[in-house]
C-alpha cells in the first residue's frame, strides 16, 4: 500500500484542503471525523476531484476517551502503520462549556485529544514517520499560557481567546517536545500554523446567517481562505528535507497569509522545562504514560 496519512478533523477546512492534496499525491488517506453524515459528504467529494478510491473515514470523537481507544483500535487492525499523522481537529472560540472529561472544551478537543491519541497510536508510526501538529499564531498572544492551577477556567473569568491561546500553545509545547523525544531517529514532529484563515468557522460557532455576514467583512482584511490556509500543513508533509522540530507557517505580513516557509516560535513554546511540565501534567489527565520508543 501506499505511503498513509491519518487527518483529524478531515471532513471540512484545512484538513479537507488536506486530505485532497495528499491523495493527489498517491496517499491513501483516512479521515479522523467524529460525524459519519459529513465525512461521507467530504469523502463522495474527495473522490469526484481527485478521481480516486484511496480514501476512507473512521469515527473518532476528540473529547471522547473511548472513540479515541477503538479508532486506534480499529486503524491498527486494519493498517498496521501510518507516515503521516496530520492533528488538525479543532475548536474555535465556542462559549465556555465543559467536555465529559471535566476540562474546558478548547484544551480537551484542541490538545489533549490529541495528546490521548497520539500516545497510543504512536506505536504504529514508520521509521521516517511524521507528526503535524497544527498550530496557531494565537501561541504568541500576551494571553497565551498553560494554566496549570485552572486549566478549566472554572476559578477565573472565562475568555474565549484566553482559553484558545492556552489549547494552541500547549498542542505547540507538545509538538516541541516530541520533536526532542523522535531526537536520534528519523521520524519528525513539525508544527505548523495556517496564517489568518477563514474556514466555515464563523458558521459553526456564530450561526448559519450571522456567519455569512461575516465572511465577506474577514476576506475585506486580506484573510486566506481555507486552500491557502492548508499550504503550511501540505507543505511540511510533502517537502522531505524539513527539519524535525520546525514551525511552519505563511511568509507575509504578520504571517497572516503567503508562501509557506520557516516562522520563529515564542519563547514559551521554546521553553524545555514548561514542555516537559505539561507533558507530565497530560499524561496525569489521560492516566496513561506517553512513553516515546
Amino acid at each position: 500500500m501506499d505511503k498513509i496519512a491519518i487527518i483529524t478533523g478531515a471532513n471540512t477546512g484545512l484538513g479537507f484542503e488536506t486530505a485532497k492534496a495528499l491523495l493527489l499525491e498517491g496517499y491513501y488517506v483516512v479521515m479522523a471525523n467524529r460525524n459519519a453524515g459529513k465525512s461521507k459528504m467530504a469523502i463522495k467529494k474527495l473522490k469526484d476531484i481527485c478521481k480516486v478510491d484511496h480514501v476512507e473515514y473512521m469515527i473518532m470523537d476528540l473529547e471522547d476517551r473511548p472513540s479515541i481507544e477503538a479508532f486506534v483500535a480499529k486503524f491498527e487492525s486494519r493498517f498496521g502503520r501510518f507516515d503521516v499523522l496530520v492533528n488538525n481537529g479543532g475548536a474555535l472560540l465556542p462559549k465556555y462549556s465543559l467536555t465529559k472529561n471535566d476540562l474546558e472544551r478548547h484544551f480537551d478537543v484542541n490538545y489533549l485529544g490529541h495528546f490521548y491519541l497520539n500516545s497510543l497510536l504512536l506505536d504504529s508510526i514508520s521509521d521516517e514517520g511524521l507528526v503535524i501538529s497544527l498550530g496557531s499564531l494565537a501561541h504568541k498572544m500576551e494571553v497565551a499560557d498553560i494554566h496549570f492551577d485552572d486549566i478549566a477556567f472554572k476559578k477565573s473569568n472565562y475568555e474565549k481567546m484566553k482559553a484558545y491561546s492556552q489549547s494552541k500553545l500547549a498542542l505547540t509545547l507538545y509538538g516541541v517536545e516530541l520533536a526532542r523525544r523522535f531526537e536520534g531517529t528519523n521520524k519528525r514532529s513539525i508544527i505548523v500554523h495556517p496564517g489568518v484563515c477563514n474556514t466555515d468557522i464563523f458558521s459553526r460557532y456564530y450561526g448559519k446567517y450571522l456567519g455569512k455576514i461575516l465572511m465577506p467583512i474577514v476576506n475585506l482584511f486580506g484573510i486566506s481562505g481555507p486552500k491557502e490556509g492548508a499550504q503550511p500543513i501540505i507543505h511540511a508533509i510533502l517537502t522531505s528535507n524539513i527539519p524535525n522540530g520546525s514551525f511552519i507557517g505563511p511568509q507575509g505580513k504578520k504571517e497572516w497569509r503567503g508562501n509557506p516557509g520557516f516562522c520563529s516560535l515564542s519563547d514559551k513554546a521554546k521553553d524545555g522545562i514548561l514542555a516537559k511540565k505539561l507533558w507530565a501534567y497530560s499524561e496525569e489527565l489521560i492516566g496513561n504514560k506517553f512513553i516515546i520508543d
